[in-house]
Protein backbone atom coordinates (compact mmCIF):
# COMPACT_ATOMS: atom_id res chain seq x y z
CA UNK A 1 0.00 0.00 0.00
CA UNK A 2 2.91 2.36 0.74
CA UNK A 3 6.42 2.56 -0.70
CA UNK A 4 8.94 -0.14 0.18
CA UNK A 5 11.25 2.57 1.49
CA UNK A 6 8.98 2.78 4.52
CA UNK A 7 9.94 -0.79 5.54
CA UNK A 8 13.03 0.31 7.41
CA UNK A 9 10.92 2.55 9.62
CA UNK A 10 9.31 -0.48 11.24
CA UNK A 11 12.54 -1.09 13.12
CA UNK A 12 12.29 2.39 14.61
CA UNK A 13 9.12 2.13 16.67
CA UNK A 14 9.13 4.99 19.14
CA UNK A 15 8.48 3.21 22.42
CA UNK A 16 8.19 6.54 24.23
CA UNK A 17 4.68 6.82 22.80
CA UNK A 18 1.73 4.67 23.67
CA UNK A 19 0.02 2.35 21.24
CA UNK A 20 -3.60 2.99 20.33
CA UNK A 21 -6.06 0.22 19.66
CA UNK A 22 -8.63 1.18 17.03
CA UNK A 23 -11.98 -0.61 16.74
CA UNK A 24 -10.59 -3.71 18.42
CA UNK A 25 -8.79 -4.58 15.18
CA UNK A 26 -5.84 -2.29 14.55
CA UNK A 27 -2.91 -1.13 16.64
CA UNK A 28 -1.65 2.35 15.77
CA UNK A 29 2.00 3.04 16.62
CA UNK A 30 4.21 6.06 16.02
CA UNK A 31 7.36 5.26 14.04
CA UNK A 32 10.23 7.55 13.08
CA UNK A 33 8.44 9.30 10.24
CA UNK A 34 4.78 8.44 10.44
CA UNK A 35 2.23 6.03 11.84
CA UNK A 36 2.20 2.24 11.59
CA UNK A 37 -1.17 0.48 11.42
CA UNK A 38 -1.07 -3.19 12.45
CA UNK A 39 -3.87 -5.73 12.11
CA UNK A 40 -3.75 -7.39 15.55
CA UNK A 41 -5.18 -10.75 14.45
CA UNK A 42 -2.98 -11.07 11.38
CA UNK A 43 0.08 -10.01 13.38
CA UNK A 44 -0.55 -12.82 15.85
CA UNK A 45 -1.12 -15.27 12.98
CA UNK A 46 2.33 -14.41 11.58
CA UNK A 47 3.95 -14.71 15.03
CA UNK A 48 2.29 -18.03 15.84
CA UNK A 49 2.92 -19.44 12.35
CA UNK A 50 6.66 -18.92 12.70
CA UNK A 51 6.52 -20.39 16.22
CA UNK A 52 4.75 -23.53 15.01
CA UNK A 53 7.08 -23.94 12.03
CA UNK A 54 10.03 -23.75 14.43
CA UNK A 55 8.33 -26.29 16.72
CA UNK A 56 7.89 -28.71 13.83
CA UNK A 57 11.48 -28.25 12.67
CA UNK A 58 12.96 -28.80 16.12
CA UNK A 59 10.37 -31.26 17.42
CA UNK A 60 10.05 -29.25 20.62
CA UNK A 61 6.48 -28.88 21.80
CA UNK A 62 4.45 -28.58 24.97
CA UNK A 63 1.23 -30.49 25.50
CA UNK A 64 -1.82 -29.56 27.51
CA UNK A 65 -3.62 -32.66 28.75
CA UNK A 66 -7.36 -32.98 28.24
CA UNK A 67 -9.20 -33.87 31.44
CA UNK A 68 -11.54 -36.23 29.60
CA UNK A 69 -9.97 -37.69 26.41
CA UNK A 70 -12.17 -37.56 23.33
CA UNK A 71 -12.70 -40.39 20.84
CA UNK A 72 -13.24 -39.56 17.19
CA UNK A 73 -13.34 -41.20 13.77
CA UNK A 74 -12.41 -39.98 10.30
CA UNK A 75 -13.97 -40.89 6.94
CA UNK A 76 -12.27 -43.77 5.08
CA UNK A 77 -11.32 -41.30 2.34
CA UNK A 78 -8.92 -39.64 4.80
CA UNK A 79 -6.83 -42.81 5.09
CA UNK A 80 -4.04 -41.94 2.59
CA UNK A 81 -3.06 -38.68 4.33
CA UNK A 82 -4.18 -39.43 7.89
CA UNK A 83 -0.87 -40.92 9.15
CA UNK A 84 1.16 -37.93 7.93
CA UNK A 85 -1.30 -35.40 9.32
CA UNK A 86 -1.51 -37.02 12.74
CA UNK A 87 2.26 -37.56 12.97
CA UNK A 88 2.94 -33.87 12.31
CA UNK A 89 0.15 -32.78 14.63
CA UNK A 90 1.73 -34.82 17.42
CA UNK A 91 4.98 -32.92 16.75
CA UNK A 92 3.02 -29.72 17.39
CA UNK A 93 1.95 -30.95 20.82
CA UNK A 94 -1.21 -32.93 20.11
CA UNK A 95 -1.63 -36.35 21.71
CA UNK A 96 -3.58 -38.51 19.29
CA UNK A 97 -3.47 -42.30 19.40
CA UNK A 98 -5.15 -44.91 17.20
CA UNK A 99 -7.26 -47.21 19.36
CA UNK A 100 -8.54 -49.57 16.67
CA UNK A 101 -11.53 -49.90 14.34
CA UNK A 102 -10.66 -46.59 12.72
CA UNK A 103 -11.03 -44.69 16.00
CA UNK A 104 -8.57 -42.24 17.54
CA UNK A 105 -8.26 -40.89 21.05
CA UNK A 106 -7.36 -37.24 21.56
CA UNK A 107 -5.83 -36.78 25.02
CA UNK A 108 -3.80 -33.60 24.60
CA UNK A 109 -3.49 -30.41 22.55
CA UNK A 110 -0.65 -27.88 22.22
CA UNK A 111 -0.14 -25.64 25.23
CA UNK A 112 -1.78 -22.24 25.08
CA UNK A 113 -4.88 -23.40 23.21
CA UNK A 114 -7.27 -23.60 26.14
CA UNK A 115 -10.78 -22.65 25.17
CA UNK A 116 -10.68 -24.41 21.81
CA UNK A 117 -12.74 -27.60 21.41
CA UNK A 118 -10.20 -30.44 20.91
CA UNK A 119 -12.39 -32.57 18.63
CA UNK A 120 -13.36 -29.64 16.41
CA UNK A 121 -9.75 -28.44 16.26
CA UNK A 122 -8.33 -31.85 15.33
CA UNK A 123 -11.05 -32.49 12.77
CA UNK A 124 -10.55 -29.10 11.11
CA UNK A 125 -6.77 -29.52 10.90
CA UNK A 126 -6.95 -33.05 9.49
CA UNK A 127 -9.70 -32.00 7.07
CA UNK A 128 -7.57 -29.10 5.84
CA UNK A 129 -4.64 -31.42 5.07
CA UNK A 130 -6.93 -33.83 3.22
CA UNK A 131 -8.68 -31.03 1.34
CA UNK A 132 -5.41 -29.63 0.00
CA UNK A 133 -4.28 -33.15 -0.78
CA UNK A 134 -0.59 -32.68 -0.03
CA UNK A 135 1.61 -35.53 1.11
CA UNK A 136 4.84 -33.48 1.01
CA UNK A 137 5.92 -33.02 4.61
CA UNK A 138 7.03 -29.41 4.24
CA UNK A 139 3.68 -28.47 2.70
CA UNK A 140 1.76 -30.37 5.36
CA UNK A 141 3.79 -28.59 8.06
CA UNK A 142 3.11 -25.15 6.57
CA UNK A 143 -0.58 -25.91 6.22
CA UNK A 144 -0.91 -27.19 9.78
CA UNK A 145 1.09 -24.27 11.18
CA UNK A 146 -1.10 -21.74 9.35
CA UNK A 147 -4.40 -23.42 10.21
CA UNK A 148 -3.44 -23.68 13.89
CA UNK A 149 -2.12 -20.12 14.00
CA UNK A 150 -5.36 -18.75 12.53
CA UNK A 151 -7.40 -20.52 15.20
CA UNK A 152 -5.14 -19.62 18.13
CA UNK A 153 -4.45 -15.98 17.18
CA UNK A 154 -5.82 -12.98 19.08
CA UNK A 155 -9.37 -12.48 17.80
CA UNK A 156 -10.75 -9.22 16.48
CA UNK A 157 -12.55 -7.24 19.13
CA UNK A 158 -10.34 -8.35 22.00
CA UNK A 159 -9.23 -5.37 24.06
CA UNK A 160 -5.45 -5.33 24.57
CA UNK A 161 -3.48 -3.60 27.30
CA UNK A 162 -0.50 -1.38 26.52
CA UNK A 163 1.80 -4.23 27.59
CA UNK A 164 0.04 -6.70 25.30
CA UNK A 165 0.19 -4.33 22.33
CA UNK A 166 3.86 -3.60 23.01
CA UNK A 167 4.66 -7.31 23.20
CA UNK A 168 2.71 -8.06 20.01
CA UNK A 169 4.52 -5.36 18.02
CA UNK A 170 7.95 -6.38 19.35
CA UNK A 171 7.38 -10.05 18.52
CA UNK A 172 6.01 -9.15 15.09
CA UNK A 173 9.10 -7.12 14.19
CA UNK A 174 11.26 -10.11 15.14
CA UNK A 175 9.50 -12.28 12.55
CA UNK A 176 11.16 -13.28 9.30
CA UNK A 177 8.37 -11.60 7.32
CA UNK A 178 6.39 -9.15 9.43
CA UNK A 179 4.64 -7.41 6.54
CA UNK A 180 2.39 -10.28 5.44
CA UNK A 181 0.64 -13.36 6.78
CA UNK A 182 1.81 -16.73 5.40
CA UNK A 183 -1.11 -16.66 2.95
CA UNK A 184 -0.21 -13.18 1.66
CA UNK A 185 -2.53 -10.86 3.60
CA UNK A 186 -1.18 -7.50 4.72
CA UNK A 187 -0.24 -7.35 8.41
CA UNK A 188 0.97 -3.77 8.76
CA UNK A 189 1.38 -0.60 6.75
CA UNK A 190 3.13 2.69 7.43
CA UNK A 191 1.53 6.02 6.63
CA UNK A 192 4.40 8.51 6.15
CA UNK A 193 4.18 11.89 7.85
CA UNK A 194 4.06 13.62 4.45
CA UNK A 195 0.87 11.69 3.60
CA UNK A 196 -0.71 12.73 6.90
CA UNK A 197 0.28 16.35 6.36
CA UNK A 198 -1.39 16.35 2.92
CA UNK A 199 -4.71 15.70 4.65
CA UNK A 200 -4.60 19.16 6.21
Amino acid sequence: MFEDEEDEQLDLVNRAHEHLQYRGQYIVTQVEDGLMFTDQHRADVRILFEHYIHTLATRTSSTQKILFPEVMQFPPTYAPLLPTAISEMCSLGFEIAEIGNGSYEVSGIPGGLSGLDPVTLVNELVSAVVEYGSDVQSEVNSLLALELAQRAATPYGEVLTQEQMESLIERLLECENYRYTPDGKTVCVVMPSRNIERLF
